[in-house]
């Protein structure tokens, strides 16, 4: 009877324990994950399951405007991302120090953070700056008045992408002579810089990699991207403004600075080599992506196993964050799905990167700006 008591004691026991261990396992699995469930979810689209602003990353309701007003930046655009060893460089575009876009004109300035937690606005670590009292433009322009035909004239210097190929830093800014309005600007050419990862203050031109309209009026803007899946680096471009179908190029790290060595896509899976390549895509364009793009970002989502084109445009007479997917880095992009409705967000830009998703990219965050703030956003985006 002992025996039998003892027994059903123990028994009783593991069960108890079981069920304890089993419902902590599934908490602790489940929970992180849960809090991206909310009551009322918005969403536009039927891959999206909710997208929400997080926070201004500049300007007076950001986390880092005291300091960042006292280096002179109070307003700015664009933030792209750019993973730089354990840190993300922010590339801001032209940037203010008082309301409204007066005061001080900086073409773009550079922010460093090692904060990857996304959901509660970023806070930066320090900004680009030569004497660690105003910040510093990593390229500034010249600030010449609009000129659509004098291309000795410069208004601004954009970055349109960067990347980190082993100790240095490579960036693409477009050298802007006319802003034509929202739709519409003119680029004189496109060049690549290059800065060691630990410097970030002095950049110096990239020989051979500049891009000039009349050689390629498409590569006005240029967005270069690793392909974690494959040993190729790959440049998408458009031309000024918001209203041009997308090219695209690849080379490898190993090549990178070697104009000869570039690879463009002139037709489905057909690449040319050198400069023949591209007057090939002058004259006779062959597009990775279709339709009116405005400064795209292109990233790897596991979750949908696809790559994403993030981009803000009017698409069939809508304004809105757009998603394009593919299977290849290299193969057409397609889908018009709509993150941000800009009927309500106001949008332009989309830019993320990697390093800014969980749960391989169900959850993925952007950099977006808005023109009547003139500030910068973290946003999420979390997929069905």
């Amino acid at each position: 009877m002992k025996k039998t008591i003892l027994f059903l004691l123990v028994f009783i026991t593991i069960l108890f324990l079981y069920g304890c261990n089993k419902d902590t396992t599934t908490i602790k699995e489940t929970s992180e994950e849960d809090l991206y469930i909310v009551e009322n979810p918005e969403s536009y689209d039927e891959l999206v399951y909710n997208v929400k602003e997080i926070k201004a990353m500049i300007g007076p309701d950001s986390l880092n405007h005291e300091w960042l007003n006292e280096m002179g930046i109070y307003g700015g655009d664009l933030g792209m991302p750019v993973k730089v060893d354990d840190r993300i460089l922010y590339l801001f575009g032209d940037s203010f120090s008082g309301e409204n876009r007066t005061g001080l004109w900086f073409s773009n300035f550079g922010a460093l953070s090692k904060d990857f937690n996304f959901d509660d606005g970023i806070t930066f670590d320090s900004a680009i700056s030569k004497n660690d009292t105003m910040v510093s433009p990593l390229v500034q322009g010249k600030h010449h008045d609009n000129n659509a035909e004098d291309k000795t004239k410069e208004v601004t210097k954009i970055p349109t992408g960067a990347i980190q190929i082993g100790d240095y830093v490579y960036m693409f800014y477009m050298s802007v002579r006319y802003w034509g309005g929202s739709t519409g600007w003119l680029v004189t050419f496109n060049q690549c810089v290059k800065s060691n990862k630990n410097d970030l203050v002095n950049w110096v031109d990239v020989e051979g990699l500049r891009w000039n309209d009349e050689e390629a009026y498409n590569f006005g803007q240029i967005y270069p991207y690793a392909d974690p899946n494959s040993d190729y680096i790959y440049l998408y471009a458009i031309p000024g403004g918001r209203t041009g179908s997308c090219v695209l190029a690849r080379t490898t790290r190993e090549n990178f600075e070697n104009r000869e060595k570039i690879e463009y896509l002139v037709d489905k899976d057909t690449y040319v080599k050198g400069d023949s390549g591209l007057e090939m895509l002058k004259n006779n364009p062959y597009y990775i992506a279709n339709g009116r793009i405005g400064e795209p970002c292109v990233s790897y989502n596991k979750y949908l196993n696809k790559y994403m084109m993030i981009f803000s445009s009017t698409r069939n007479n809508k304004s809105a964050v757009y998603m394009l997917l593919s299977d290849s880095p290299d193969k057409e992009f397609t889908g018009d799905h709509i993150l941000f409705d800009n009927s309500k967000y106001t949008y332009y830009g989309g830019f993320t990167i990697d390093s800014m998703q969980k749960f391989d990219g169900k959850v993925i965050y952007l950099v977006s700006s808005r023109w009547s703030t003139y500030r910068t956003y973290n946003t999420l985006v979390v997929f069905k």
